[in-house]
């Protein structure tokens, strides 16, 4: 599509353009830059989108500029710009608001009236209203109120609907009116209430509130603005105004304590006067965003402020300009925790619009490939990336490859079917012998190379991404590949590689053995490295040739997405009279027996606190006999007193066995601590949720665990117990005062710092890196990849939305 967005300097308007440009849309922007605010931040809103060729920005005013002919022949039209703020509007600035607010909309819609009648109308004219215009109007106000702003402010958004919907009556114009509750988020504008509260804390400054703080607000997370901007656009309706609001109605009073806590400074509170303006309440209805644009919030409060504070915390840090963009901060908005409704292309002419999603074999094919020989860490995380590229890209299919005896209990995401390789075992390093089936390892072998290569051969895919292995197992995936090449010559092929595989020079050294060098040479146009370099080096600890160094690709940690479930309720059910959890996992299992047992000792021995439970996540490969042998272990723990204290022991009653669960961040959100190993997807999900964890690694067969369970540590982001897993007499103590410690600042700032250089970006880098993959094999003949820096798929934010308070 081919998409105007006015105000593309702005808090949500910058967001927006990198969210359609990332999608494949052709995107012009306008902005006046006017001095409400620094100038030199809005152009540092947009420095991502200059990395864009289909980015075209058109400084000007739009009340001057030649509208006529920029509106022409734009499918969609996004109207952000505006003169924003409830205060500054009385007086002598009116003047600016009824200038760019009024006259600027006036004009955009005369150009709008002047291209239809040259005969070009927009698919959809997006306006964007304010909940200024309700004024006091009882809660929650509903779009169908009589409307009375308290502002000159809002009193000229509202002019501004009114004459949106007016032209689009009488002109035939689609639009729809969009008002938005408090917008907020990173890249805030600086004069914003959120904003002006993190900075004053940050600086111990008084803050400045308005009021007794007991106002409230209906506070709406900027990736949900951008959302609703898009499915807006793409909505059938039209000649409406519909709320878009979060769906939370909090008290500034209470918004403050919680910033504290983020902090972990006391504000120092300041109050003046209400300011005339501002409404004491707002409180959006959101039925009709529901039953129009299947639209509702998704981000709550807590964890949309959260994520402000992290972005304005690391910009504070790195930048002179307050709200400068640093290529290595990219916790803006990062894709964890939001679900942005994706733009629908199918039938769309390439030709004409640019789109990835062509009308070519009713959409682009991607195949996952994971060998799945031991756990679940590759099943997880290709079924991680699946789950975010159908959101980002609805018209794509993905085949998944996979070995794992339990793919089938995985609820699998919309345009995902799997191919079920038959399962082996791990035996040692380099053995692999058939899990059920009676018949020779090279025979297992050669069944599951003649499957991939019958299915990647009859699917056809745009683009392979093998997980971790680029042979696959025992070079199960050469012969498939290589065919791919000669067969289609335009597909493209990526490594997904786990930044650390083992000690350096033993990987150095397997790699020279099994001439991977050269294979990848060969194969790969892209290596993404799931890690950041401040992790593990890989260019130079395995030692890559320029020539690989050119595809490779840093693409940070793949998050996961925080659960739906009701933690609350969940913490309830594990630990009814408010004990304190603790969560002891060993990803899939199969090697989590040593780590299980000596938790067990501690409980035993009266070392871990009496006031706790328990759970064992055991995992689904973890051997019937061994779980038995656990919970007989179990059964025998008795209560008893020990020590002159008389405190008492923890009762069998209180240690659980969790078999299997799906959902494994929702334990390790109900859990006050982790003890876990230290395997990728397990840190992975461990950082995602920023849950204390005591990592305890397995060194044999590899030192993967190890080393990056010290490099995590070293960052503050987990606390490390090396040791044998069988020998290890400080457990109980060290999980005792890791319990006891108060909640610390140096983790949470830990975890701030790590997301703010962009090490938990990599789901919107894989987004982007497959994104141009498919553009690749779509639309142009194949030649010898260049790895770069793809931008992510980051939701950002325009200028005029209302204050916060």
């Amino acid at each position: 599509m081919r998409c105007l967005i006015t105000g593309v300097a702005g808090f949500i308007g910058s967001q927006l353009a990198e969210y359609l440009l990332s999608a494949g849309h052709d995107v012009i922007g306008i902005d006046a830059l006017t001095n409400y605010y620094d100038p030199a931040i809005k152009r540092a809103n947009m420095a991502n989108l200059h990395a864009f060729d289909r980015f075209q920005l058109v400084e000007a005013d739009l009340v001057t500029a030649d509208l006529a002919t920029l509106v022409a022949d734009q499918h969609w039209i996004f109207h952000l710009a505006a003169q924003p703020g409830v205060r500054m509007s009385w007086g002598d600035t009116f003047a600016e608001y009824d200038h760019h607010n009024i006259m600027g909309t006036q004009r955009l819609l005369e150009a709008l009236h002047t291209a239809r009648e040259q005969g070009s109308t927009p698919l959809k004219l997006v306006y964007a209203s304010s909940s200024s215009v309700y004024g006091a109007a009882p809660l929650p106000q509903t779009e169908s109120v009589t409307l009375a702003p308290l502002s000159p402010y809002g009193v000229t958004k509202l002019a501004a609907e009114h004459m949106v919907l007016a032209y689009g009556r009488n002109d035939g114009i689609p639009v729809i009116a969009l008002r938005f509750f408090t917008v907020y988020g990173p890249r805030q504008r600086p004069d914003m209430a959120f904003h002006r509260f993190i900075r004053a804390i940050l600086q111990d400054e008084p803050v400045t509130l308005y009021g007794d703080g007991m106002q409230t607000r209906d506070f709406t997370y900027v990736a949900d603005v951008v959302n609703a901007c898009v499915v807006a656009a793409q909505s059938p309706h039209e000649g409406v105004a519909i709320n878009v609001g979060g769906g939370s109605r909090v008290t500034v009073n209470e918004t403050l304590s919680y910033l504290g806590e983020l902090l972990d400074k006391q504000p120092i509170i300041q109050h003046v006067g209400s300011q005339r303006g501002d409404a004491p309440h707002t409180q959006a209805a959101t039925e009709r965003a529901q039953d129009l644009l299947h639209w509702a919030p998704k981000v709550a409060w807590q964890e949309g402020l959260r994520q402000q504070v992290e972005w304005q915390v690391a910009i504070s840090k790195h930048s002179a300009i307050p709200l400068a963009v640093d290529s290595r901060l990219r916790a803006a908005t990062p894709l964890v925790g939001t679900t942005i409704r994706p733009v629908t292309l199918q039938g769309t002419d390439a030709s004409e619009s640019g789109p990835l999603l062509l009308k070519r074999r009713q959409g682009p094919r991607l195949v996952l490939y994971g060998h799945d020989t031991y756990g679940l860490g590759h099943l997880r995380r290709n079924l991680v990336l699946a789950n975010g590229l159908t959101k980002a890209f609805p018209d794509l299919s993905i085949l998944l490859l996979t070995g794992s005896p339990v793919a089938q209990e995985y609820t699998m995401p919309g345009n995902v079917d799997y191919v079920k390789l038959p399962s082996v075992v791990k035996m040692d390093d380099e053995t692999y012998h058939a899990r059920t089936l009676h018949v020779e390892p090279g025979e297992i072998s050669q069944m599951r190379s003649a499957i991939i290569r019958e299915a990647i051969g009859g699917f056809a895919p745009d683009v392979v991404l093998v997980d971790h292995a680029p042979l696959g197992m025992k070079g199960e995936m050469l012969a498939a590949l290589r065919d791919l090449r000669q067969q289609r010559p335009q597909a493209r092929i990526a490594l997904g590689l786990r930044d650390i595989i083992d000690d350096p020079e033993r990987v150095r050294a397997t790699w020279r053995l099994q001439g991977i060098p050269a294979i990848l040479k060969e194969l790969y146009d892209r290596i993404l490295v799931y890690g950041v370099p401040e992790v593990m080096d890989v260019a130079s600890a395995y030692a890559l040739t320029p020539e690989i160094v050119q595809r490779l690709h840093y693409c940070g940690y793949i998050a996961r997405d925080k659960s739906h479930d009701d933690i609350a309720a969940l913490r309830r059910r594990i630990a009814p009279h408010g004990e304190r959890v603790i969560l002891v996992t060993a990803g899939g299992g199969g090697d989590g027996q040593d780590l299980f047992q000596a938790y067990l000792r501690s409980v035993a021995q009266g070392e871990i606190p009496a006031d706790t439970v328990s759970v064992l996540n055991t995992g689904p490969f973890l051997a019937e006999e061994a779980r038995a042998d656990l919970q007989d272990f179990i059964n025998t723990i008795e209560p008893a007193h020990s020590g002159d204290g008389g405190e008492q022991k923890v009762t069998a009653d209180r240690v659980r066995l969790l078999p299997f669960t799906t959902d494994l961040p929702a334990y390790l959100q109900a859990a006050d601590l982790v003890v876990c190993m230290g395997g990728y997807n397990t840190l992975c999900e461990v950082i995602s949720v920023r849950a204390r964890a005591l990592v305890i690694p397995r060194s044999q067969p590899r030192l993967e665990q190890v080393i990056r369970a010290r490099a995590f540590a070293d960052l503050g982001l987990v606390h490390l117990l090396p040791g044998n897993l069988g020998e290890l007499d400080l457990l109980g103590a060290t999980v005792t005062d890791l319990l006891n410690q108060s909640h610390e600042d140096p983790h949470r700032l830990a975890m701030a710092g790590f997301a703010a250089i962009g090490a938990l970006d990599g789901m919107a880098e894989v987004i982007g890196t497959i994104r141009d993959l498919l553009l690749e094999a779509t639309r142009q003949p194949r030649h010898e990849a260049v790895g770069r820096r793809v931008p992510p798929l980051q939701f950002v934010h325009s200028s005029h939305s209302e204050d916060a308070q």
